[in-house]
């Protein structure tokens, strides 16, 4: 079971669900059985529900796979792993706070995953092995996530319009009524993440444990060929920095969580706008002018290589200069050319959403755009030749295939379980039991129903709307919602359906039951933090 744990366990969740739709009702009360054919079909629809986030891992492996074949790329590694040698561990908690920390304040999970790769390189060049790199980035941002102030979703109560969300305010409570103990929790779980990986890298020290894994030459760039030390890793750089920024302006719901409108109006002021066809083809042909003067002052000849670009130029300028002659045969062309009106949506695109409303696309849209475009920069700056920038991203989506393959298959569960819904039926069993809803009954059914929904959407829609209908007491109603959150981020540490876990062990080639053995006593820890701070929560 250790080479392909995540594929066996997911096929052993998908034999369960069909038995377990034998004895249990759906949502509708009736028994509404999960046949292995429909199964096999929902496998097959999962690519097309979620092709987003099947897109969105194969061109970030080829993100990763062109910055793997830029030099810029192994030097900046290599020189950011020699400088922080001298204080290794101390990179590393760092770099756990802060991840933990940015999730908890911006709950941008999936647009921080770009970098995880990035980080995870260091500190393998740095001597440890992948267990202590995955928990430093990937459980830190699960840790974020259950203390997660600013945590947003689509709400389930609106599909199909885009409307972030807490969960406390799907809950029908003030975003800010567990603040307090989402940093306590926030805080104190950090603290114990941290204590475990400091208590694992002794122990490999000190030859304790059994499954170290640090062989990270395969996660690392290629080797470096030609002059080494006048390669210049400032722009590569800047380029992950601006491409964070980015990610922060524009998933971040400004609006929605402070009611910042600045971004909404500049937006707004921007669509705005409109230019006519000569001014377009102006500043377009002052562009390429100055592409094209800079080209020749650099190698004091013409390239034949550009003549695209030259043929561009003079289309621009022959169209400019006849809108400008006078003559009679051209005054429809002239009236067209002055006359006709462009705005900025015509010239990008007719689908612009505001800073802040970037999620109104889809959780991964405007990422895999991002990373396009950043990719053609990083290929401009670098002179990467076109061919090896193809060839370096198909390698890099080849090797994110395994993960997609697995995230069909954690899909999978959740159209089936979703589907079915029952869920609903144990939620409503549990609420009319003398046992009723409470804070143990309430993170069993959250657990099960997140390890089953791997979309935070689905699971908020799927368990915890149920959950709200059959609450009587709505005094508890702040500890179910912080109960929900946490359990959420707990499973999904563990949990082999888990999103960021999926891609994480699969693409760092860490076998499942290795990770098990590893984190198990932390979660469970976790969890007895989590069942203190609920506790005091209740009594409160």
């Amino acid at each position: 079971m250790k080479k392909h744990g995540l594929f066996k366990v997911m096929l052993v969740i998908l034999g369960l669900l069909v038995v377990t739709s034998i004895f249990i009702p759906g949502r509708s009360g009736d028994i509404s059985y999960v046949p292995v054919g429909d199964e096999a079909v929902n496998f097959v629809q999962a690519f097309y529900y979620f092709f987003d986030t099947m897109v969105f891992l194969l061109v970030l492996g080829a993100f990763y796979g062109v910055l793997n074949s830029v030099p810029a790329y192994k030097k900046l590694i290599d020189n950011i792993a020699q400088k922080l040698k001298p204080h290794s561990k101390l990179f590393v908690f760092i770099m756990t706070i802060l991840f933990a920390i940015l999730v908890s304040i911006t709950g941008l999970d999936y647009c921080l995953l770009v970098f995880v790769p990035f980080v995870i390189s260091i500190i393998l060049m740095l001597g440890y092995d992948k267990l202590v790199a995955i928990s430093s980035t990937v459980v830190a941002m699960l840790v974020g996530f259950m203390g997660g102030i600013f945590t947003t979703f689509r709400d389930p109560n609106n599909y199909y319009g885009y409307s972030p969300t807490t969960v406390d305010e799907l809950a029908g409570l003030d975003k800010y009524v567990n603040v307090w103990p989402k940093v306590i929790l926030l805080i104190l779980g950090v603290a114990l993440l941290i204590f475990f990986i400091n208590r694992h890298i002794k122990n490999v020290q000190d030859k304790k444990v059994k499954y170290e894994l640090n062989d990270g030459a395969d996660v690392l760039v290629s080797e470096v060929k030609g002059d080494y030390k006048n390669i210049k890793t400032w722009p590569l750089m800047l380029i992950l920095s601006l491409i964070f920024v980015v990610f922060v302006l524009g998933y971040f719901p400004w609006y929605n969580l402070f009611g910042i409108e600045v971004f909404n109006d500049l937006h707004q002021d921007l669509l705005e706008l409109t230019f006519s066809f000569r001014t377009v083809f102006i500043v377009g042909g002052i562009i390429l002018l100055a592409i094209i003067v800079f080209k020749f002052i650099k190698r004091k000849s013409f390239d034949t290589k550009d003549w695209a670009l030259n043929s561009i130029f003079l289309v621009l300028l022959l169209c400019v200069i006849l809108s400008y002659i006078p003559l009679g045969f051209l005054d429809k062309f002239q009236d067209w050319f002055t006359a006709k009106e462009l705005g900025l949506n015509s010239i990008i695109s007719n689908s612009l959403y505001a800073l802040g409303n970037w999620s109104s696309l889809g959780s991964f849209m405007c990422i895999i755009m991002t990373l396009f475009v950043f990719t053609l920069i990083i290929k401009l700056i670098y002179k990467v030749k076109f061919n090896d920038v193809i060839d370096s991203f198909v390698e890099g989506s080849k090797r994110m295939l395994p993960t997609v393959f697995l995230m069909a298959l954690s899909y999978t569960i959740l159209i089936c379980s979703y589907n079915n819904g029952f869920i609903s039926t144990i939620i409503t069993w549990i609420s009319e039991s003398s046992l009723g809803l409470n804070v143990v009954t309430t993170s069993f059914v959250t657990a099960l129903g997140s390890l089953l929904h791997v979309d935070l959407y689905y699971t908020a829609a799927g368990v915890f709307s149920p959950i709200l209908s059959a609450v009587t007491d709505e005094s508890l109603l702040s500890v179910y919602t912080m109960t929900f959150q946490s359990m959420y981020g707990l499973i999904s540490i563990i949990g082999p359906t888990s999103f960021l876990l999926i891609f994480v062990l699969t693409y760092f080639d860490v076998p499942y039951t290795t990770w098990v053995k590893y984190i198990w006593r932390f979660i469970l820890m976790l969890l007895l933090l989590v069942i203190l701070v609920l506790l005091v929560l209740s009594l409160i």
